[in-house]
Formats: C-alpha cells, structure tokens, sequence
C-alpha cells in the first residue's frame, strides 16, 4: 500500500512539473536548449520514466529504486531551471531570479544542463531493462527445475538458490539476485550432471551385484567415503575461489573510484552528477561484497573443520 502511494505521488509531481514546464514555463524554455537535451525533450523522457515505473509495478516488480530515481531526476530539473534563470536564458522576473538564487545558494550549479537530468531517466530505463532480465533468467530456471524434478533428481539444493534469488529480486537487490542466479545454474548443471553419473553407475553396479555382491558392498563403501571426501574438496575450493573473486572484485572497485575521482577533481571530465552516480553504484557494490564474503568466509570454515 505504502508503495501504491508513493507511485502515485510520483507520479502526480512528475505530471505537475510536465504542466509547468509546458503551460507556466512553456514561453521561456520550449525552445532553449543547455548541452545536447532541451528541456522538452527531458519532460518526454521523464514521461516516458513514469511510464517505465508503472509498467514494472504492474509486473509486481520493485520499484523503491527507480521511483528513488525519479525523484531524483525532478529535483535536477528544477535545479537546471533555476540555472537557465541566472545564466539569463530565461525571461524571468526579478522574484524569478531571487528565488533561483536562493535554491542554488549551495549548489555547483554552473555545469548544470537538462543531460543531468537524463542521466537519471537512462538509469531508469536500464533497470527497468534489468528487471525484465532478471524476472526472464528466474522463470528459465524455475521450469529447469520442474522438468528434472519430474524426473526423480532431487533438487533441493538448486530450489534453496532459487527462492533466494527470487526474494532478492523482489527485495530489490537486483546485484545480489543475479549473483544468486548464477549460483543457481551452476547447482542445476552439477545436480543433474551427477545424478547422470549415478544412473550410469547403478545399472552397472546392480548387474555386478548380482554375481559378487559382498565384494560390491565393500567396494561400494570405500568409493563413497572417497565421493564424499572429494565433494567436500571441490566445494571448498569453488569457496576459495569465489572469495578470491570477490576480493579482486573489491581492488578494481576500489580503482574504479579513484579513477573517477581523477576525472572528476583533477581532469574535470565528467560533472559532478555523473561523479555521484558512478560512485553510488560503485559503492553499493563494495558493501555488498564486503558484507558477502564473510558469510563465505564462516562457510569456508566449516569445511577446514
């Protein structure tokens, strides 16, 4: 319900601001252009982000980060607005231009232009595009599941992942739903390509054991302890290497950052905007994976126990 509502609300203020800039403000900015966007073609694209959201929540995806987003993406073109007012591209009143002044008192808001604002709208569109994938790859996996299911191979294991995966892409933790995913195949190609094996070995095993069965049993006995041991080492070494992964992860995360500070304070490449965004993302990404690997950390553990 809560999330019925704040669409909503989005939903109006977006329309509010397409009528003022159309009707209130349409004299003074229909036609002015800052950088490669005109302020026309932003209230399309902001409409069409409406329209993007609403087609997510009629899929029951989330939406608490694009609806984020949006509102994100309204502040900056109020902002540019105000920008336009005190660059002089605007005709505006002497009220106009005081309050202008007073929104931007505290903002870096001369490299301000209406592709700030699409910055935001295009990440909209990529995980609104994310969504889909996503919600694709999980309905692939789940009929995976089903088909060797029916076919008698337990798939316990790769039922756990996918329900993970499941919750954390409604969570809206779409990063860690693909990881999840990923993990989730893995377990269907192992799962069935062991229970494979297995088929094999037991029309084998029952022809022999049909002639020397007490010597099958020992046999069979020592190759399962062997089995289990094996499996054990396998899993402990896909542990290691995924924290290992994840570590070197970090490091290019870590570069990634420096990097775009480089550009942004020192080269002055990339405006602050398109700084913060990039660095959000890069941040999220870190923290997830500092918050992962001691849970694989604790599991690597058990095993060396």
């Amino acid at each position: 319900m809560k999330r019925n509502k704040k669409i909503i609300l989005l939903i109006g203020i977006s329309l509010f601001f397409i009528f003022l800039g159309q009707i209130n403000l349409g004299n003074c900015f229909s036609e002015n252009s800052t950088g490669n966007y005109t302020r026309t073609e932003v209230l399309i694209e902001l409409n069409k982000s409406v329209e993007l959201i609403n087609e997510m929540k009629e899929n029951n995806f989330s939406v608490g980060y694009v609806n984020d987003t949006l509102t994100d993406a309204l502040m900056i073109l109020k902002q540019v607005d105000y920008a336009e007012i005190l660059r002089g591209n605007v005709n505006a009143t002497n009220i106009e231009k005081f309050n202008a002044q007073n929104a931007l008192s505290l903002i870096d808001w001369e490299d301000l232009t209406y592709n700030d604002v699409i910055n935001y709208t295009e990440e909209i569109q990529s995980r609104r595009d994310q969504a889909f994938e996503i919600y694709d790859s999980l309905t692939i996996i789940k009929i995976e599941i089903e088909k060797y299911k029916s076919q008698g191979i337990n798939m316990n294991e790769s039922i756990n992942i996918f329900n993970q995966a499941n919750d954390s892409f409604y969570g809206d933790r779409y990063g860690e739903a693909e990881n999840l995913i990923n993990q989730a195949r893995q377990s269907i190609d192992t799962t069935v390509s062991g229970s494979s094996s297995a088929g094999q070995f037991k029309k084998y095993a029952v022809a022999v054991v049909e002639k020397d069965w007490y010597y099958i049993l020992g046999i069979l006995i020592i190759a399962g302890f062997a089995a289990y041991v094996l499996s054990r080492r396998v899993r402990k070494k896909k542990l290691e290497k995924k924290i290992k992964d994840m570590k070197a992860e970090l490091d290019a995360l870590s570069n990634l950052e420096k990097k775009a500070q480089t550009e942004r304070f020192k080269e002055n490449k990339i405006s602050e905007l398109t700084y913060r965004i990039r660095m959000k993302k890069y941040q999220e990404r870190t923290n997830w994976i500092k918050e992962e690997i001691p849970v694989l950390e604790s599991r690597l553990k058990k095993f060396k126990r």
